[in-house]
């Protein structure tokens, strides 16, 4: 009863998703945009079932999560490893159920995320990042909200770049 009052009092305040983004021209969103809830229960383990991709990684999921509290959206825990040269994966993990979520895509830039908000970054680089101010070619940003158990695309770009093909 508590989870569905909880439920019902996010859809109320949030709404129902949006899967248009933007990109040409509007700002992308901030955290400060997309607050999230917070609750705070018990925290739950990991689901990690033999054979699935999850107990492929459950040293790192389990590691990760193992006396942390949520990081992301309130109720969750963001788990991140490195999968080679410029590549970050990760996963999250519910931590009031223990259901386990990938996160929405392969970083090269690493991913930004705050306990307090529904945002989550990939790639969070600007120019000055870089000492050129200019952006990679192989560099983008997306900014994603978790809502209704998926990943939502708010807004993508590939980062300032003015490269003429």
């Amino acid at each position: 009863m508590k989870r569905l009052t909880l439920l019902l009092a996010a859809i109320a305040l949030f709404g129902a998703a949006d899967t248009s983004f933007a990109g040409d021209g509007d700002p992308p969103p901030s955290f400060k945009d997309k607050q999230g809830i917070c609750i705070l229960n018990p925290l739950a383990a990991p689901h990690l079932m033999p054979g699935t991709k999850e107990w492929n990684f459950r040293t790192r999921i389990s590691e990760g999560t193992a006396g942390v509290c949520a990081n992301f959206d309130g109720a969750f825990t963001v788990v991140t490893w490195g999968c080679g040269t410029e590549c970050q994966d990760g996963a999250m993990v519910d931590r009031t159920d223990g259901k386990i979520y990938w996160l929405p895509d392969l970083a090269s830039y690493g991913y930004e995320y705050h306990a307090e908000s529904s945002l989550l970054i990939v790639n969070p680089f600007s120019k000055a990042d870089f000492s050129d101010g200019q952006v990679p070619d192989y560099l983008w940003r997306e900014f994603y909200e978790f809502s209704h158990s998926k990943w939502v695309l708010l807004y993508h770009d590939k980062g300032y770049t003015t490269t003429t093909e």
